[in-house]
C-alpha cells in the first residue's frame, strides 16, 4: 500500500532507470543526475516525478535514488507541494550547466574527430579543424574546472570567504563558457541569478551589460595561467577589471570659524567637461565649530557611487560650497536677536583628486584645501575661478592655522552591495551619494 512520504521527498538519481522501465508498469524513466520529487513509497519503491517535468509521474526503485536535504512549501497539497533543496544554489546550477555543456561537448567531439578519426593526421590539414580542436579542449578544461570547484562546495569544509570566492570563479567560468558556446548569458548580481520577473527593464539591461563585459574579460587561458603562477602580478593581471568604482569621502577637520551655523555641500566636479557629476552631500556644522560637532555617527562621511572609466580618466575635483545660516549680512550686530534665519553663500574650496592613483590605493588618503571667497554675485562660479587661477577675482578666508579643511578619500571598486560587505568597518551606515 502506497504511503505519503515525510522525510524522503527529494533525491537525485544515481543510476539510469530506463533499461528495465519497459518491464515495469507505470515506471518513471530516470537518467543519472535527474532530481526527483518523491510523493509516496511502498516496499522498496518510490512514486513521484522529475522536477524538470512535473506532468509525468511514475515509480522507480529506492536504491536508484540518493536522498538529499530539503524544505517543503504547501506540504500535503499533492501537485501543489513544492520541494526546495537546502544545498548551495551554485551546486545545482553547476550540475545543470555541466549537463547542458556535456551534450554540446559530445557533438563537438563528433564534429572535430568524427570524420577522419582522432589523431594528428585528421586535424592538421585545415585551420578550421585546428580551431575546432582548440575550442573542444577549452570547453573540456572549463567543464573539468567547474566539476572540481563543485566538489569543493559539496565537501562543505570551506569558510564563508572561500565559498564567496569559489562562487565568483564558478560564475565567471559559466558565463565564459555560455558565451563561447553561443548560449544565453545569465544575468547576475553578486554572483546570484536575477529574478527577471521582479527586476525592472532598465536595471536588467545594466545587469546584462555588466555580465557581458565581465565574461569577455575572463578567459580559460588567463585563469589557468594565473593558477599555475605564484607571483601576485600574474594573479592580478588575470582578474577582470571592475566595471564600477565608488569614492568614499569623509570630512576630518575644518579650522575656519564662521561664527554661525553653516552647511557644507560636497560634490564631484569634472573640470574637463565643466560640469558636476554627482549629487551634493551635506554636512551641517554648528556655530561652535567642528570640535563640538556631535551629530549622528558617520554624518560627515559618504560614498559617491557609480563612477565609470570616463570619470576616472578626466580631471575630477571635489568642490565644497559653504553656506552660512543666520544674519543677512555679516556686518550686522550679533546682539540683535532675530527669529528670521537667512542662508547666504560664504566660501568655496576645491580639492584636486588623482583618480588613477586612488584607483590602486588600499587605504584612505588625506587631502587639505583652503576656503576662498568672492563677491556674492560671483559665488556660483567661484570654483571655476579657482580652477582657472583667476586670483584677482577671489581671496582666501583667514584662519588661525595652516591646515584649513582636511578631508580623506578612498576608492573602492565593484558592485556597491559587495563593496559594503567587504568593508563593513569603513562603509557601515555610511550614506550613498548618487552620480
Amino acid at each position: 500500500m502506497w504511503k505519503p512520504t515525510k522525510n524522503q521527498k527529494y533525491g537525485v538519481a544515481v543510476w539510469n532507470f530506463h533499461e528495465w522501465s519497459s518491464e515495469v508498469q507505470g515506471a518513471l524513466r530516470l537518467n543519472v543526475g535527474d532530481t526527483v520529487h518523491i510523493m509516496e513509497h511502498c516496499k522498496g519503491w518510490y512514486r513521484g516525478f522529475c522536477t524538470k517535468n512535473h506532468s509525468v509521474w511514475g515509480i522507480f526503485p529506492v536504491n536508484f535514488v540518493h536522498l538529499k536535504p530539503f524544505t517543503v512549501e504547501n506540504e500535503g497539497t499533492g501537485g501543489g507541494e513544492v520541494v526546495i533543496p537546502v544545498e548551495d544554489s551554485m551546486v545545482q546550477e553547476s550540475a545543470a550547466v555541466l549537463r547542458e555543456w556535456g551534450q554540446i561537448w559530445k557533438d563537438m567531439f563528433v564534429a572535430v574527430y568524427g570524420g577522419s578519426g582522432r589523431g594528428s593526421g585528421g586535424v592538421s590539414s585545415s585551420n578550421t579543424s585546428v580551431d575546432g580542436v582548440a575550442e573542444f579542449e577549452a570547453i573540456q578544461a572549463a567543464m573539468l574546472e567547474v566539476a572540481a570547484w563543485r566538489r569543493q562546495l559539496l565537501v562543505d569544509t570551506l569558510t564563508s570567504d572561500q565559498i564567496t570566492q569559489l562562487h565568483t570563479r564558478i560564475t565567471r567560468r559559466i558565463d565564459w563558457g555560455n558565451r563561447k558556446l553561443g548560449l544565453d548569458l545569465v544575468p547576475r548580481v553578486d554572483g546570484a541569478m536575477v529574478d527577471v520577473d521582479t527586476v525592472g527593464a532598465v536595471e536588467l539591461y545594466q545587469v546584462h551589460v555588466q555580465s557581458t563585459e565581465s565574461s569577455r574579460s575572463h578567459s580559460v587561458s588567463g585563469t589557468r595561467l594565473a593558477s599555475r603562477r605564484s607571483s601576485s602580478r600574474s594573479i592580478t593581471a588575470s582578474r577582470p577589471r571592475a566595471l564600477t568604482h565608488h569614492l568614499f569621502f569623509c570630512m576630518r577637520d575644518i579650522s575656519y570659524h564662521v561664527g554661525e551655523d553653516s552647511e557644507l555641500f560636497f560634490s564631484l566636479y569634472d573640470a574637463t567637461r565643466g560640469r558636476f557629476i554627482s549629487e551634493r552631500f551635506l554636512v551641517r556644522l554648528p556655530k561652535e565649530g567642528f570640535a563640538n560637532y556631535i551629530d549622528r555617527v558617520n554624518s560627515n562621511c559618504t560614498i559617491f557611487t557609480d563612477l565609470g572609466a570616463r570619470d576616472l580618466s578626466n580631471d575630477v575635483q571635489m568642490v565644497c560650497q559653504v553656506v552660512r545660516v543666520g544674519r543677512m549680512l555679516m556686518s550686522e550686530s550679533g546682539k540683535k536677536i532675530s527669529s528670521q534665519q537667512y542662508r547666504r553663500p560664504y566660501a568655496v574650496a576645491v580639492v584636486k583628486l588623482d583618480m588613477e592613483a586612488l584607483k590602486d590605493g588600499e587605504s584612505e588618503v588625506e587631502l587639505t584645501s583652503k576656503l576662498y571667497t568672492t563677491d556674492e554675485k560671483d559665488m556660483w562660479q567661484l570654483h571655476e575661478f579657482i580652477l582657472k587661477k583667476l586670483s584677482n577675482k577671489y581671496s582666501a578666508v583667514s584662519t588661525n592655522t595652516s591646515c584649513g579643511m582636511v578631508v580623506s578619500v578612498r576608492m573602492v571598486s565593484g558592485e556597491l552591495d559587495t563593496v559594503i560587505k567587504e568593508h563593513p568597518l569603513l562603509l557601515k551606515n555610511v550614506r550613498a551619494t548618487s552620480k
